[in-house]
């Protein structure tokens, strides 16, 4: 029995960040779930993880704020 229960019916959106984190290392903590949990609960325990944590309210959101390209870097020399 898997130590991990799987949410049916669950359905969750997820930001377009949270998505690239999740494609950038979904193969790595599914090879080593697999390895802790085996080949057949691998994949969901990462899946439900993953998904908790980014539904966390310790997930820190995208910020709203931009950088302004206006400004300089300290240290730029300006053109006369």
């Amino acid at each position: 029995m898997s130590p991990i229960r799987p949410r049916r019916h669950l359905i969750s959106v997820i930001s377009e960040a949270d998505g690239e984190v999740y494609g950038k290392y979904a193969d790595e903590l599914i090879r080593f779930a697999t390895g802790v949990v085996g080949p057949d609960d691998g994949p969901d325990a990462v899946s439900t993880a993953v998904l908790r944590t980014f539904t966390s309210p310790a997930w820190p959101p995208p910020s709203p704020i931009r950088p302004d390209r206006s400004r300089k870097p300290a240290g730029t020399p300006t053109l006369k």
